[in-house]
């Protein structure tokens, strides 16, 4: 495996033939994302048919129509992303576990026996399972809570320019702490990691020596040491 590819295109890669799954969930989400716009847009217009003096029944009615429909639309994009993200994901997941067993199955015994159990286990459950939330959640996600502030944001422009950049100071000052956590988080991983992968050891050793534990009448006092 090459460890210097782009994380996300090596995910989406393992994904195989549930890719198209997820792309099509990304679709979804990111105008999911811009029909939060939307209402926004309709208030928007009648706001500022009031102050022109051109409010009338009927343009009350269509901005109302219009308001209706794009947060419908929101939700049922969503809705359709969410279940075409799950598909792909629970199905990259079922790849990526019968290729690691597939990898495991045709290992030298010598090359096993330099992992412990819980390290695989790690593997196997805990680690592949994360891909979940990345493709089936943070993905599909990220793309349309992008979408949703850039399309304002491009309306912006077109309103008022100098209004439109003053928005980007809090999101430029947000990306910064968001880097800085990312950074704190990126220290403290291998530890974490690297406990998870000693209490899954010590999970396995235990729960196969129960029965040398059961034989030996040990009791409660078998527990001391976790």
């Amino acid at each position: 495996m090459n460890k210097t590819s782009n994380p996300v295109a090596l995910v989406l890669r393992w994904a195989g033939r549930n890719r198209k799954y997820l792309v099509a969930s990304i679709v979804c989400a990111t105008l999911s994302g811009l029909m939060v716009a939307v209402p926004y847009f309709a208030v928007f217009d009648m706001m500022r048919a009031v102050y022109e003096g051109r409010c009338t029944t009927r343009v009350v009615a269509v901005d109302a129509a219009v308001l209706v429909a794009g947060t419908l639309l929101r939700h049922i994009l969503f809705g359709v992303s969410n279940a075409l993200a799950h598909k792909g994901a629970y199905g990259a997941l079922l790849d990526v576990r019968c290729s690691v067993l597939d990898r495991l199955s045709k290992a030298p015994l010598g090359e096993l026996d330099d992992r412990s159990t819980g390290r695989i286990k790690t593997v196997l459950s805990d680690d592949v399972e994360k891909l979940e939330l990345l493709l089936a959640h943070n993905l599909p996600e990220a793309f349309m809570y992008v979408s949703g502030p850039a399309a304002a944001f491009v309306f912006l422009l077109t309103a008022n320019a100098p209004l439109a950049l003053v928005t980007l100071v809090p999101a430029i000052a947000a990306f910064a702490v968001l880097v800085r956590l990312f950074k704190i988080a990126r220290a403290i991983m291998p530890r974490a990691m690297k406990s998870l992968e000693d209490m899954n050891s010590v999970m396995v050793e235990y729960v196969s020596g129960m029965r040398v534990i059961k034989a030996l009448d040990m009791g409660a006092r078998s527990f001391r040491r976790f």
